[in-house]
């Protein structure tokens, strides 16, 4: 027997199990989460929706999940807080680096009129909460899309009440803010139903959303 040859083959074969075992324990490179919290615009369906299109012009590295939830509103004592959903509950346990926030539609429905003073408050209490996550998370806060003669949601309330709410609180925050309404205001070929946008609408707020972010 040639010991030199068997030596060789034997360490060719640890040489072999250790490149298998090293590839077996590599560690995926962790994505960086992107959450993006909002109501049935936000949310979408599965051929067209907001998050998706934003998942497909941020670098590779970032997740965007959806929290979207339809019907729902950012008001605690609304008929459906976004508070009180399974997927808000996720997005705390996920918690996301960046956080996408996009409410306020609902808050401005006839039906939810006589809540629309805490609209501010309630808001703030969100973003208390988010800063107060693990991940220290980058916010930012969207303007309400535009409603486009759709009733009993009043356009002229997002504008009036809603926009200038955000402003404000993006200020005393120091927040950023994505233009989602006066920069999509000249598209409503893309909401079909005046409210919901079809897949080039849900392109045009993730672009809008992807240039905020500038990843």
């Amino acid at each position: 027997m040639n010991v030199g040859i068997v030596m060789k083959n034997h360490l060719g074969y640890i040489a072999l199990l250790v490149s298998f075992l090293t590839l077996g324990c590599k560690k995926e490179k962790p994505f960086i989460r992107i959450g993006a919290l909002g109501d049935s615009i936000t949310q979408g369906v599965p051929s067209a929706n907001m998050p998706d299109e934003l998942e497909s012009l941020v670098p590779g590295d970032y997740k965007v999940s959806n929290y979207g939830v339809g019907g729902t509103c950012l008001v605690k004592n609304c008929f459906a807080p976004i508070w009180e959903t399974e997927a808000f509950s996720k997005l705390l346990k996920d918690k996301p680096s960046i956080i996408v926030i996009m409410l306020g539609t609902n808050d401005v429905h006839g039906l939810n009129s006589a809540v629309m003073a805490n609209f501010e408050n309630d808001y703030r209490d969100m973003i208390d909460l988010f800063q107060g996550l693990d991940s220290n998370p980058r916010i930012v806060l969207c303007y309400s899309p535009p409603l486009f003669q759709l009733a009993p949601i009043s356009d002229s309330l997002v504008k009036v009440v809603i926009i200038p709410i955000i402003d404000h609180i993006a200020e005393d925050y120091h927040l950023e803010v994505a233009d989602t309404h006066y920069m999509v205001d000249d598209y409503p070929a893309h909401y079909p139903d005046d409210l919901h946008p079809d897949i080039e609408g849900a392109f045009t707020l993730a672009k809008i959303i992807a240039a905020t972010l500038n990843l």
